[in-house]
């Protein structure tokens, strides 16, 4: 079922969803472009990808085929590695960044969820959303298929 459908037969299901997943992804971009910066590579930052906005990391296709099949994708942040020192550290580092940041944030999310006894309630339940998610990109970023 794609998103369009949650959207009109739950929209705060919707929202629940929506908001952690595009911030999720937004995350696992900004972080590739982040570790690429600090290793000497500036084309994310140049070129305006190191930001938590929204429409820069929205790829029109597809966001469009996330909200009808529930599978999507965002812009990939651009990177040059041979920017760097050592293009091959510097490309494994910058490809692990993203799905490091995804279990991070979902490490974070469980951690609260348990500290805090958060049970039966709408930040409970964003939180378990949020993991679920972050969980889920990082396990699909870790197969090896190459960018479009």
């Amino acid at each position: 079922m794609g998103l369009i459908n949650l959207l009109f037969q739950d929209p705060i299901s919707f929202f629940l969803l929506v908001i952690p997943l595009l911030y999720s992804v937004i995350a696992h971009e900004v972080s590739h472009g982040l570790v690429a910066d600090r290793l000497g590579d500036p084309t994310a930052r140049m070129s305006g990808r190191l930001t938590f906005r929204i429409a820069p990391h929205i790829d029109p296709l597809g966001t469009l085929l996330l909200f009808i099949f529930g599978f999507g994708w965002a812009k990939p942040v651009p990177v040059n590695p041979y920017n760097t020192k050592d293009y091959r550290q510097s490309l494994i580092w910058i490809s692990a960044a993203g799905p490091l940041s995804n279990i991070l944030i979902a490490t974070i999310c469980l951690f609260i969820y348990k500290s805090f006894g958060l049970s039966a309630s709408v930040i409970s339940t964003v939180l378990l959303i949020t993991a679920q998610i972050n969980i889920i990109l990082a396990s699909f970023n870790l197969i090896p298929i190459p960018p479009p």
